[in-house]
């Protein structure tokens, strides 16, 4: 079936056959497009613009993810919709686009919790803790936000893995008592508090003003995603 398709290509990917991991999800994306089945649609393009963003070719990724958007959004696939938002972010985010970065990554979380998507709102969270750092040095705040996610139940292996490095690094920016009181801080957090607290501090009410802009570019055949 082409979700098999897809759950083995996103395998192979994890585990680094890259060259047969593209095929496969090329495979999947035009099995769906050929019946028309759009979730798989969106499903491919998806896990095409991730490995793309893997391998840093980050404009075909945002293109590829907007696209995934795009077909999630179509069919009212809110988990769907909330991850294409995400990647989105994070592809901006490598590409210094700070602003759409921080607009995404907003939208990701509000859509997640809705949906109750607990690991894409974790990820989402990760990502807005990137950005403090990088805009506003918040090493303080980071170590905090940092600390819940590595100890909530629900984050997912590959959020760990990246909020426990960037956590590492900061605890090398502050000296080791404020590292450690920002720590119990953030393992006593609850995911309400936190979200609400993110939020606030972002403005959402403005950011959800602020529509979202896909580019103008045309989207290659499925053929053509080299």
């Amino acid at each position: 079936t082409i979700f098999s398709l897809a759950n083995l290509g996103e395998a192979l990917h994890s585990s680094g056959e890259n060259v047969k991991a593209e095929q496969i999800l090329k495979e999947a994306l035009a099995s769906s497009e050929e019946i028309g089945f759009k979730e798989g649609i969106a499903l491919s393009l998806k896990n095409l613009g991730v490995m793309a963003k893997s391998k840093a070719e980050y404009q075909q990724a945002r293109l590829l993810i907007e696209m995934s958007y795009g077909s999630f959004l179509e069919i009212h696939h809110g988990v769907g919709t909330a991850l294409a938002l995400y990647h989105l972010a994070d592809v901006n985010f490598a590409l210094q686009d700070y602003p759409q970065a921080e607009r995404q990554f907003c939208r990701a979380l509000k859509r997640a919790m809705e949906m109750q998507a607990v690991p894409i709102a974790l990820s989402s969270l990760v990502g807005l803790a990137m950005l403090r750092i990088a805009l506003a040095k918040a090493y303080e705040d980071g170590i905090e936000l940092l600390t819940f996610v590595v100890h909530h139940h629900a984050s997912s292996m590959q959020t760990l893995e990246i909020a426990r490095v960037l956590l590492a690094e900061l605890e090398t920016k502050v000296p080791e008592r404020i590292a450690i009181t920002f720590q119990e801080r953030g393992k006593t957090r609850t995911f309400e508090s936190v979200v609400d607290e993110v939020v606030g501090n972002l403005e959402l009410s403005s950011i959800k003003a602020i529509p979202y802009v896909p580019s103008n570019k045309s989207a290659p055949s499925s053929g053509t995603r080299d």
